[in-house]
C-alpha cells in the first residue's frame, strides 16, 4: 500500500493559525482543486475528528475514515467511517480488503502517528504565502524523517507544491544499534602487539599482520566516531571511490568528482620517477584496473561493468571479485621495466558475495597496506558506500562489510594522535540515507548521500607520510 500525506501550509510551516480553523479559509482554489484530484486518485482519505469537523459531511467519490477515541459516540454520517485502529491496525485492515492507496488529510495528530509508524511513503506540501508566527505544527513528537525531493509545482503566482518521497533505512533505529568498539581496539592492538618496520616512506611504523573487522550495516554506517568524518571529509571519499568506478587515473579528474587530496602524490617529480606526466596515476592505478585491465585480446576489460551484470544474471556464483593489481604494472625488480602506477593499490579487492535467499548483498574487502588512523576510515566509508551501491544496483538489501586488512600500521607521526583517539569512546554509527531512485552504480555521486544521527567527536587532523 502506498500512504500520501497531503497538506496545506504557511511559509513557517504551520497548517492552521487555530486548532478547529477550515483550511478553506486561507489556502488557494488551485491547493484545494489539487487536494480533490489527488484524494480522487488516492480513494481512501483517511483524517482526524478536528479536522472531519471543519468539513462535517464525506467527500464525493472517497472513502472517508475519521480516526477517534470514541468512535461510537459520533454521529453516523453517510459514505465516513469513525474508527479507534491505531495506523498500523488501520493500514493492515485497509491492505485485507485490497485497498491500495490511502491519502492523510490532516489534521497534525493523523499526520504524527502515521510518521511516528514510518508509515508514510510520499509528502505533498503546497506552501501558501503566510507567516502565521503561531498556529498549529504539521505535527509533533515523532522521529526525524528524512525526505528526497521529486518535483516542484507552481500553483499559482504565490503558491508552491513540493512533492516528496520518504527515505527508508534498512537500518537499525539509532536507539537500538550498539557501539561498534572494533576500530578502536584495532588502534589499541597495533601500538600494544605491533612490530616496528621501516618502510619505503622513510619514517618508522608499527604493524600488525592480517586485522579484520566485521561491519554490520544493519548497525549503523561505519563512519568511525573517534573523530570527525563528515562534510568534506566524507564527500572526498565518496568522489575518490566514484572517480575510480569511472576510471580516473588523474588530479584533474579526481578533482572533477570531488577528490582534492592526490595532488602531492603526484608531483612533477614522483610522476618523473615512473616515466608518467605529472599528476597521472599511472595505467596501475585503481581506475584503470577497475575499468581498463589489459588482456592477451588486447581489449580492456571493464571488471565493475561486467561484475555488476554477472550479479544479475548469475548471483549465486563465488566469483564476484574486482581486483586493483596488475602485476606487470605495480611489480618492481631490475629484471622487469619501470612499474607503471605512482602509487601501488592499497585498497580496492572486492569480493561479493550474494544470497538470493534472502535479497541481501555482502562485501569482503581485501586491503594489502593500511594507514589505520588516516587512510582506512576513508575507505571504510568507501566500500561500505560501495556494498549499499551495489545492493541497490542489482535490487538486494545491503547486509555486512567484511574488512580485512593485511599490514595494518600506525606511522611513529601519528602515535600522539592515536593516544587522544584511544581516551575517546566511539559512539554508535550514524545512519547513512541513499537516493533511492539512482539504480545504475555509475551514476552515483556525493550529493546521493545524506547522513544523520552522526555524533562523533571533534575533528583532528592527523598527518600521513607521503
Amino acid at each position: 500500500m502506498k500512504i500520501w500525506l497531503i497538506a496545506a501550509m504557511s511559509a513557517d510551516g504551520k497548517i492552521a493559525e487555530k486548532a478547529e480553523q477550515s483550511s478553506l479559509d486561507w489556502t488557494s482554489a488551485e491547493d484545494t482543486q489539487f487536494f480533490v484530484e489527488k484524494t480522487k486518485e488516492a480513494g481512501v482519505v483517511v483524517m482526524g475528528r478536528t479536522t472531519f469537523s471543519t468539513i462535517g459531511k464525506g467527500l464525493k467519490d472517497r472513502r472517508v475514515i475519521v480516526m477517534t477515541k470514541n468512535p461510537t459516540e459520533a454521529t453516523p454520517v453517510e459514505g465516513v467511517e469513525f474508527t479507534n485502529n491505531s495506523p498500523a491496525d488501520l493500514v493492515k485492515r485497509l491492505i485485507s480488503e485490497g485497498v491500495e492507496t490511502l491519502a492523510l488529510g490532516g489534521g497534525a495528530s493523523v499526520y504524527s502517528q502515521f510518521l511516528d509508524a514510518g508509515l508514510v511513503d510520499e509528502v505533498f506540501l503546497t506552501l501558501e504565502p503566510f507567516l502565521f508566527g503561531n498556529g498549529v505544527p504539521l505535527g509533533e513528537k515523532f522521529a526525524r524523517v528524512n525526505l528526497e525531493l521529486v518535483d516542484t509545482r507552481k500553483l499559482n503566482a504565490r503558491s508552491v507544491l513540493l512533492h516528496y518521497r520518504v527515505q527508508r533505512s534498512f537500518m537499525k533505529p539509532v536507539i537500538e544499534r550498539t557501539v561498534d568498539w572494533q576500530y578502536h581496539h584495532l588502534l589499541k592492538k597495533i601500538l600494544e602487539e605491533g612490530v616496528d618496520v621501516k618502510p619505503i616512506q622513510g619514517e618508522g611504523s608499527r604493524m600488525l599482520l592480517g586485522a579484520q573487522m566485521h561491519f554490520d550495516l544493519a548497525n549503523g554506517f561505519p563512519m568511525i566516531t573517534e573523530r570527525d568524518l563528515g562534510g568534506r571529509f566524507m564527500i572526498g571519499a565518496l568522489g575518490e571511490h566514484f572517480a575510480f568506478l569511472h576510471g580516473a587515473r588523474t588530479q584533474e579528474e579526481l578533482k572533477a568528482f570531488g577528490c582534492a587530496w592526490w595532488k602531492k602524490w603526484v608531483t612533477k617529480e614522483r610522476c618523473d620517477i615512473f616515466g608518467l606526466p605529472e599528476g597521472d596515476l599511472g595505467p596501475g592505478s585503481y581506475g584503470p584496473a577497475w575499468t581498463a585491465f589489459p588482456t592477451s585480446e588486447g581489449e580492456p576489460f571493464n571488471q565493475i561493468e561486467h561484475v555488476v551484470k554477472q550479479i544479475k544474471e548469475r548471483p549465486n556464483l563465488r566469483t564476484h571479485i574486482i581486483s586493483p593489481w596488475i602485476p606487470q604494472y605495480t611489480l618492481q625488480h631490475s629484471g622487469i621495466p619501470p612499474r607503471k602506477v605512482v602509487v601501488a593499490p592499497c585498497h580496492g579487492y572486492l569480493h561479493i558475495l550474494v544470497f538470493p535467499e534472502t535479497k541481501q548483498i555482502s562485501v569482503h574487502h581485501f586491503q594489502r597496506s593500511g594507514d589505520v588512523p588516516v587512510g582506512v576510515v576513508f575507505n571504510i566509508i568507501q566500500y561500505a558506500a560501495f556494498t549499499m551501491m551495489i545492493a541497490q544496483a542489482t535490487g538486494y538489501t545491503p547486509k555486512e562489510l567484511v574488512y580485512t586488512i593485511s599490514d595494518a600500521h600506525i606511522y611513529e607521526s601519528q602515535f600522539e594522535h592515536v593516544k587522544q583517539l584511544l581516551d575517546r569512546e566511539p559512539r554508535v554509527f550514524p545512519t547513512m540515507y541513499m537516493d533511492s531512485t539512482v539504480n545504475d552504480l555509475l551514476d552515483f555521486r556525493p550529493e546521493h548521500f545524506t547522513v544523520a544521527d552522526y555524533t562523533p567527536h571533534e575533528a583532528m587532523i592527523i598527518p600521513t607520510p607521503v
